[in-house]
């Protein structure tokens, strides 16, 4: 069905409510919309982890969302280290981006990635830092805001992936 057709039903459906119960539909319409304003405004935390290739540690990352491709993200390793950092997403990838995915995912993978259909896809750079020396440089590719893998690639040579 197309969008106006859709909206003409809406619009008929609130001619033949009563005056009582059209106020109802309306506040609660305000409230729909005021609350994914809210939502779209100040973003939401979402979750991704983050694997140790070299000792198997999980650790759990935060990062917040908000629809501009650009975001924070923290987390805290096993060792109590807590760590710090921002993203950003693009819709092709970065001239310089792949060297970190391609490292741990393997040059095949970033060949295939290239070669298939891609329109869904987005590709984003993190860099992570740690109250206690840490320093995460990171490459990802998304095709939602919930799901997505990358490679990271720590100052002391350690690999991880990231998936969420």
């Amino acid at each position: 069905m197309n969008p106006s057709a859709y909206m003409g039903q809406i619009w008929s459906m609130l001619l033949n409510l009563r005056h009582r119960e059209r106020a109802v539909f309306m506040r609660l319409a305000s409230l729909f919309l005021l609350g994914f304003s809210v939502l779209s405004l100040t973003g939401c935390t979402l979750h991704a982890h983050l694997y140790n290739l070299s000792t198997g540690e999980v650790t759990d990352v935060h990062f917040t969302y908000s629809g501009s491709g650009h975001g924070k993200l923290d987390g805290v390793f096993k060792s109590g280290e807590s760590f710090v950092g921002d993203y950003s997403t693009f819709p092709q990838p970065p001239v310089n981006w792949g060297a970190i995915y391609a490292s741990v995912y393997g040059a095949s993978h970033f060949a295939w990635m290239h070669s298939g259909p891609t329109t869904m896809q987005q590709y984003g750079t993190a860099i992570a830092s740690g109250d206690r020396g840490f320093v995460g440089d990171c490459e990802y590719v998304t095709s939602s805001i919930t799901h997505g893998a990358g490679a990271c690639r720590a100052n002391d040579g350690t690999n991880f992936k990231l998936i969420w």
